[in-house]
């Protein structure tokens, strides 16, 4: 059951273009330089409003493209996922976002410099009010 989860998972961050969690992927997440915002999404597979998170963010993403902004995924399907979480927050340096922020069905904007939490998004805003959202800030 725990393998087709994380099959089911990494199916749903292909589709989406969230950066995916396994072993490898980790290690190579490495921001680019230019990258100004982290646009991180707390998800697991069995929350309901991260599924109905899935479409207004992908179509953010679409809308961002080229800009300087990375979409990465805290998984808190189970404890495998969940540590391959804590290791990029370590990465990106937003552990402590991770640590303070142990629920799902929201994304936070986070200023990539500074590491400081800009903005919350969650499905009380459309798919319109999060690119405002999240343009406020480039």
């Amino acid at each position: 059951m725990k393998k087709l989860l994380s099959v089911i998972t990494v199916l749903i961050f292909a589709t989406v273009g969230f950066t995916s969690l396994n072993a490898q992927e980790v290690t190579k997440n490495t921001p680019k330089k230019d990258t100004k915002l982290y646009a991180v999404k707390f998800h697991a597979d069995w929350c309901g409003s991260c599924q109905k998170l899935t479409a207004p963010l992908k179509e953010l993403k679409s809308d961002l493209e080229g800009k300087a902004v990375e979409f990465f995924v805290f998984d808190f399907t189970s404890d495998e996922t969940k540590e391959k979480s804590r290791e990029l927050a370590e990465k990106l340096g937003i552990k402590d976002l991770y640590d303070k922020n142990q629920k799902t069905g929201f994304a936070l904007i986070v200023d990539a410099k500074s590491k400081k939490k800009l903005s919350t998004i969650s499905l009380k805003h459309s798919a319109k009010e999060m690119l405002a959202e999240v343009n406020k800030f480039l």
